[in-house]
C-alpha cells in the first residue's frame, strides 16, 4: 500500500502516533497490536509499509479502542504495583469497592424515601393530635357553657 519513497517528515507525521509514548513497554504493546490484526507477522519482520499501515490502523476509532484498552490495562497494572497486588487482586478489589459504592448509594437512597415517609407520618399524627386537642377543649367550652344556662 505504501511506497517506500516516503520522505522524513511524512514518516515522522504518520507515526507520531506510536512514537508519542514515552514508554518503551507501552509502544511494544501498541505494536503487538500489528500482529494480533495480522497487519505484520512479528515485530521483527515488520517493514515500513507494515509499520505506516498500522498507524493508519491506530488512528481509526477501532485503533483507538485499542490503545485505550492497553492503556487502561497499564494504568492498573502500575496501581496494582503500587498497592503491592496482582492485577487480577486488585481488579477484584476494585470491583468489589464499586459494587459497596453501588450498595451504599441504593442504601442511602432507601434511607431518604424512609424518612420522608416518617416525617410525612409524624406531620399528620401532630395534625390528628391537634384537632383531638381542638375537639376535646371544644367539649369543654361546651360543657361550661351548658352548666351556665342551667
Amino acid at each position: 500500500m505504501w511506497d517506500n519513497s516516503v520522505t522524513t517528515n511524512y514518516f515522522l507525521k504518520h507515526t507520531r502516533c506510536i512514537t508519542h509514548f514515552n514508554d518503551p513497554d507501552m509502544v511494544k504493546d501498541v505494536l503487538a497490536i500489528g500482529t494480533e490484526r495480522k497487519i505484520f507477522i512479528g515485530q521483527e519482520g515488520m517493514t515500513l509499509s507494515n509499520l505506516l499501515d498500522l498507524c493508519s490502523f491506530i488512528k481509526t476509532k477501532e485503533g483507538q479502542e485499542e490503545i485505550t484498552k492497553i492503556q487502561r490495562r497499564k494504568k492498573l497494572e502500575r496501581k496494582a504495583k503500587e498497592k503491592n497486588m496482582s492485577v487480577h487482586d486488585f481488579a477484584l478489589v476494585r470491583a468489589f469497592n464499586q459494587q459497596m459504592q453501588e450498595y451504599s448509594k441504593g442504601t442511602k437512597r432507601t434511607r431518604e424515601e424512609e424518612e420522608k415517609k416518617m416525617e410525612g407520618l409524624r406531620k399528620h399524627q401532630m395534625a390528628a393530635q391537634e384537632a383531638q386537642s381542638e375537639r376535646k377543649l371544644n367539649e369543654k367550652k361546651m360543657k361550661v357553657a351548658i352548666k351556665k344556662e342551667q
